[in-house]
């Protein structure tokens, strides 16, 4: 059976998925009338075999059929311009090795000749007689200049056989190199067999479409805080190394999971059973616990693999502005997909119990498309400030950034606790004041907003009272504390939070 016919084909549109692509390309190619099969190279040998779809832009032309055929063929290591290179490069070797091979020939030649006179003008010295004065100068004259050619030979002894032994060691570098690029290692091809049937003879556009693994995107963002602005560029970062060429082809970036199944979660029974009211404790034992007040949709977990795309339950789909190159080499490739300004209230938060540094806070509404989820680069006036990660921001939302550290600012806190047991009654009482120290090392006055943390009891056995709190100072449910501070230039403001804590004599407290 004759070889079908081989065409080129090449990649125009790529949709990338969190774990995988979507590729379309096309084949243009001469076709006679009546059946033919025609080969489209370029697709990896990966390609998902139930995903293919061909079909035909041409009028008069339909495809049949089109299936995946796979091959094994032994290839060298390197491509034919680099074995090429390799070979230039040992000949030009062995070429400088026989130069130096020479030169060293010829410096040895040289030192026998330059020695061989020497020994005879020696021969000469003896037989001059007593009193020849004149004779006795010239001979060590012509003795001098040949010790000098004799020196500058050895010199270049030296040098052409120091230069051989450097030349042999890249030579042998450059051969295995050689060998290695001339090695036969195992490939797998792949092509696209189409079956047509063409009504007359002529020029025939086909289309395929199919899906690949080895290839995936997630979303990164730029944001920089200028005034009471925040612009935000948000990138796909693709990766690819499918063996495929995706040279200026038109990407669009999907948070949709074509892998995941779309069957409803089976219901099952939810039995409710009765026991026996267990009998009270002795002892109430307290523990304190951090509780992370989390939103909606922000929880994060840790995972050996690489997280997919939180997009909130809607799939998104971004389109970039222009073709790129996606080479696959398992690189990543950043394709800008979007870009916005949000007007945004800029504020400086501190958490003394954490650390005395103020932070730069902004916050805005989100408007237009939503704010995926992924690592984001802060700037502040086009200068980067670190690194951080934004959770999904729903259209309408806020989004809360933190732009770095104020310098000029600090906070110290200072704490004093006291702790006694009631002789009678045994009733534990903790006394705690908390000094909160605000500077301002700056020229400018500044507004500080300063959040400080107070006891919050979920048993009727201890109670918490706030005893005494700046004026001003609001706290809410979880028992944060939030104190706005306005420091001027120069300037430290003090201020105390004290609250008691009361537990009966039957509970154990933690160290506070």
């Amino acid at each position: 059976m004759a070889e079908p016919k081989t065409a080129a084909s090449r990649a125009t549109r790529v949709t990338f998925f969190e774990d995988r692509a979507s590729v379309e390309r096309e084949a243009v190619f001469e076709v006679p009338a009546g059946a033919s099969v025609v080969a489209v190279a370029g697709v990896a040998a990966i390609v998902d075999d139930d995903s293919l779809l061909a079909s035909s832009r041409t009028e008069g032309v339909r495809v049949l059929s089109a299936r995946v055929v796979r091959a094994l063929r032994q290839e060298p290591t390197c491509g034919e311009a680099e074995l090429a290179a390799r070979e230039r490069a040992v000949d030009e070797l062995r070429a400088a090795a026989g130069r130096a091979q020479r030169a060293v020939a010829r410096a040895e030649v040289w030192l026998t000749r330059t020695s061989e006179i020497a020994g005879a003008l020696v021969a000469t010295a003896e037989a001059v007689p007593r009193g020849g004065a004149h004779a006795g100068a010239d001979l060590e004259a012509a003795y001098r200049a040949v010790d000098h050619e004799t020196k500058a030979a050895l010199d270049a002894l030296s040098t052409h056989r120091r230069a051989v032994k450097e030349l042999a060691m890249d030579l042998a570098q450059a051969e295995a190199r050689l060998r290695e690029a001339e090695t036969l290692v195992p490939r797998y091809v792949a092509h696209v067999e189409l079956a047509l049937e063409a009504g007359a003879a002529g020029t025939a556009k086909v289309e395929l479409s199919y899906r690949v693994p080895c290839a995936l995107w997630r979303p990164e963002h730029w944001a920089d805080l200028r005034k009471d602005r925040i612009h935000v560029r948000t990138a796909a970062v693709a990766w690819q190394a499918t063996g495929e060429v995706w040279e200026r082809v038109r990407c669009r970036f999907s948070t949709a999971r074509p892998s995941r199944a779309a069957d409803c979660p089976k219901l099952e029974d939810d039995v409710l059973r009765s026991r026996r009211k267990a009998e009270p404790r002795a002892q109430v034992v307290v523990e304190a616990r951090e509780q992370a007040m989390n939103r909606a949709r922000t929880g994060l977990a840790r995972v050996d693999e690489m997280p997919g795309v939180d997009d909130g339950g809607e799939p998104a789909w971004l389109e970039a502005a222009d073709a790129c190159d996606v080479p696959s080499d398992g690189r990543p490739v950043r394709v800008e997909v979007s870009s916005r300004e949000i007007p945004c209230k800029v504020d400086r938060v501190a958490y003394p119990e954490r650390s005395a540094a103020v932070h730069v806070r902004a916050r805005g509404a989100l408007a237009g498309a939503p704010l995926l989820a992924g690592p984001v680069v802060v700037l502040r006036e086009g200068e980067v400030v670190g690194r951080s990660r934004v959770a999904f921001v729903a259209t309408g939302e806020t989004l809360e950034l933190g732009f770095g550290v104020d310098d000029a600012l600090r906070v110290r806190r200072a704490v004093k606790t006291q702790r006694r047991t009631q002789a009678v009654t045994g009733t534990q009482i903790v006394k705690r004041e908390v000094s909160l120290y605000a500077s301002n090392m700056g020229a400018r006055t500044v507004k500080v907003r300063v959040v400080e943390r107070v006891p919050v009891s979920e048993v009727e056995a201890v109670t918490i009272s706030l005893d005494r709190a700046p004026r001003g100072a609001k706290t809410d449910d979880d028992g944060m504390l939030r104190l706005d501070v306005e420091l001027a230039g120069g300037a430290t403001d003090r201020a105390s939070v004290e609250w008691t804590l009361e537990a009966s004599s039957d509970v154990v407290l933690p160290p506070l």
